[in-house]
C-alpha cells in the first residue's frame, strides 16, 4: 500500500488537465487518476487479478490474464 497526499494528486491532476486543455482533449478526474494506478498495479501484481468460484461444489481459484475494469460514479 501506497500513500499520497491529496495535494500531489491535485497538483498532478491540475497539469494533467493543463496539457490536456492545450491538446483541445478533455479533463482528466481523479475517478480517472486512481482508475489508471488500478491497472497498473495488477499488470505489477498479477495476483490482484485472481478471483474465486465454485465449481461442483469445491473452491476453484480464477487466474486472469486480462485486466478489465468498470467504474460507476454517480
Amino acid at each position: 500500500m501506497r500513500t499520497l497526499s491529496v495535494r500531489v494528486l491535485e497538483e498532478n491532476r491540475r497539469i494533467l488537465n493543463k496539457y490536456l486543455n492545450q491538446e483541445g482533449k478533455s479533463k482528466v478526474s481523479y475517478t480517472h487518476i486512481i482508475g489508471w494506478a488500478i491497472v497498473q498495479a495488477v499488470k505489477e501484481i498479477p495476483v490482484m487479478n485472481n478471483a474465486f468460484t465454485i465449481s461442483d461444489g469445491e473452491p476453484v481459484m480464477i487466474k486472469r490474464s486480462d485486466v478489465n475494469i468498470g467504474l460507476a460514479i454517480d
